[in-house]
This record gives C-alpha cells, structure tokens and sequence, in this order.
C-alpha cells in the first residue's frame, strides 16, 4: 500500500470519525430507529446494506412490533415514545482488514439509550469476517421488556428471544448527555496527549498534517514527491525494504536508514533499521527474512531499529503491527508511528532519537472517538 495513502488515511479518517488507517471499507450496513405515535413501543431495525441500493428492512409480524415494520426506511438514531420516553441508538463496527477471510466485512455492532441510560454497549447485530451465523434484524422495545429478532442467511423464520429491562439499574451516561454548559468535542477531533515530551513541537505537527502534511511525509513510493536527500539507494526484491543514507539531526553524521515494510495479515507494519553509513548495503538488505528478530535483539554497536514491542513505541504490541511514516521536522528525522488495530492506544506516535540512537516518544496523539 503506497506509504502517502497511509498516512493521508490516518489524517483524512480521523477528522472524519472513521478512525481508520487501512483502504480496506467496510460494507455499508444501515440501522433505523422508529418510535410509535399511538403506544410505548419503539423498533430498531437492521440490514447490511451489500449492494448497495439503500435498506431493505425485514418486516416484523405484527403482533411483534404493532406494525412499525410498515413506517417507510430511513436512518433515524433519535425518537420519543408517547409516555415521554427518549431513545436513541449509534451503530458502529469493527475494523475492516485488507486481507484475511472477510476481512472488508468486519462484524456491526449498535449502541442502545433510554432516557439517557445506556442500556446496550457494542451489541452485535452482524456477524463478520467469515461468520455466516444469526443475523439480528430487529429489537423491538416495550416497557420493560427487549425482544430481539433474528434470521439465518437472509431468510425466514424470524426468531425472536426476550430480555427483561430494569432501566432505573443502567447508569446515566453524562459522556452521551453532558451536563448542560459543558461542551463535548466533536467525535474525530485531534489533540495532542498529555504525556508528550515537547507539546509545542507536537502542536505544530499536528497543525502542519491537518493543513499540508504532504511536505512532511518522506516515505513515499512516488519518487519525485520525496523530500530532498530521500530519494531510495535501492529497494529488497519485493520493494521492501527502501534504503536510504541521511542524517538524523541538522549536521550530524550520516546514517543508512531501512524500512522493512509488510501488508499482509502476518506482518503490517513497518520495522526501520538505522545503521553507520558504513554499513555496506548487502547487509542491511540481508535482514529482510529476519528482521522481527534483529529488532527486538541486542543491536550491533552504532545501530538502532524502530519497530512496535519497544519500550517508547507500543510496547505491548507485536512489532510486526505498528506502521511508521519517516517524516522531516527542522532537519530532524522522526517516525510517525500508529498501530495496525484500532484498540491499540494512542492513535498515533512521533518517535524521535536520544544521544544513543534509542528511540524517543515526543508526542502521543488521540481522537475524540464514538460513544459506544
């Protein structure tokens, strides 16, 4: 996957609300709710939406939803039930992958609110990657009661199970219905983490990948976007890794500078190998079969490796799953770092250098994201 189209995916997708990082795109799934006029029933109805031609909702029999399944498609996620009861819904899902058994067909999942309660959190209503299990069409609210409605493939019978519903037990949720005065920020919103070492160099990296970032990205594959002195000596046999001779710091030493790149269920991410321009070309390229193991090793004198797994860079996560972007800063090299999953957190990283060659955290970035 071109490194740009990383990096702008992480941008573009986070100030949208997608939180997502991969070109893989989920398949569009539609929810709806609808509260009756006449009784205190409410129906949430659910359809993947695979051809995209707009909901084609199951209809429930009457005697299940009193004849809501006939009020016409749309995507309402609020309504008031006559006895003042306010519901509302958000639907979401998991991430999407670009390989693996579905991987583009990631489970749905939908959040339900009665009166500011939260009483479903991330209930699957579709199965995904793979799983051709129940499907839930509806949930039908009555009171006290919540009845779910499922399917098998697309086809009839419905089967529907209940749950009993002790609202006044589900805790008010102040993050979906903040105190009156209090502001939320918007879902998808940027900020800088509180535990960043230089706030104000995070500050305007963030400002520059929101309003011009291209200058900033280094690892491109489009050779004539790359920035001065990062055109690629040579590339491995897959075009992984891309190998470079730079300097880490204004007037500093040179350095070879590698990044093993992966794409795959196995390895996606980006593992980045810095040795003394001395080093002869062969040898780093040689890592290529091996280079999870060399980077979680001890390093040879004068070497340094960047990868997920260590100390400052998501050290709870594999580092074959953290993507890195070189980027330049003042003639300074940094990795902008973010992991492969989307429950790995921050949601980003800018990884610097220290006077041995280890790698630094600078800056930690987050996201306002969905309430589930």
């Amino acid at each position: 996957m071109d490194r740009h189209w990383q990096h702008w995916r992480w941008v573009t997708s986070i100030l949208s609300a997608a939180t997502g990082i991969l070109s893989a795109t989920p398949v569009l799934a539609d929810a709806d709710l609808v509260c009756s006029h006449k009784t205190s029933i409410a129906l949430v109805r659910f359809d993947p939406d695979y051809e995209g031609r707009g909901p084609e909702y199951t209809a429930l029999p009457k005697a299940v939803d009193d004849g809501l399944s006939d009020v016409a498609a749309g995507k309402r996620t609020d309504c008031k039930l006559p006895d003042g009861r306010a519901i509302r819904i958000h639907e979401g899902w998991k991430q999407p992958f670009a390989y693996g058994m579905g991987g583009a067909d990631p489970p749905a999942f939908f959040s339900l609110w009665i009166d500011g309660r939260k009483v479903l959190s991330r209930r699957q209503w579709k199965p995904g990657y793979g799983d051709d299990g129940p499907q839930l069409v509806a949930v039908v609210i009555r009171d006290s009661l919540l009845s779910f409605c499922s399917e098998v493939d697309g086809s009839p019978p419905i089967q529907c199970s209940s749950e009993h519903l002790d609202l006044i037990a589900q805790p008010f949720d102040r993050i979906e219905y903040p105190p009156r005065g209090v502001r939320a920020q918007p879902v998808g919103t940027l900020f800088v983490g509180g535990a960043s070492r230089d706030p104000p160099l995070c500050q305007r990296y963030l400002k520059s990948i929101r309003k011009n970032f291209v200058e900033l990205v280094v690892g491109q594959k489009d050779q004539s976007a790359y920035a001065a002195g990062w055109k690629p000596e040579m590339t491995g046999p897959t075009s992984t890794p891309v190998l470079v001779t730079t300097t880490l710091e204004p007037d500093g030493p040179k350095y070879r500078v590698a990044l093993f790149s992966g794409g795959n269920h196995y390895f996606d991410g980006d593992i980045a190998a810095i040795a003394p321009a001395s080093t002869p070309a062969d040898r780093i390229l040689a890592l290529d079969s091996t280079i999870e193991d060399a980077a979680l090793a001890p390093w040879p004198p004068g070497w340094s490796f960047v990868s997920g797994g260590q100390k400052s860079v998501y050290p709870k996560v594999s580092d074959r799953y953290v993507h890195l972007n070189p980027v330049s800063i003042s003639g300074r090299l940094y990795f902008f770092a973010y992991p492969s999953r989307w429950d790995q957190k921050p949601a980003a990283m800018l990884i610097g250098f220290g006077r041995d060659l280890s790698p630094v955290r600078i800056c930690e970035f987050g996201t306002v994201e969905p309430n589930f």
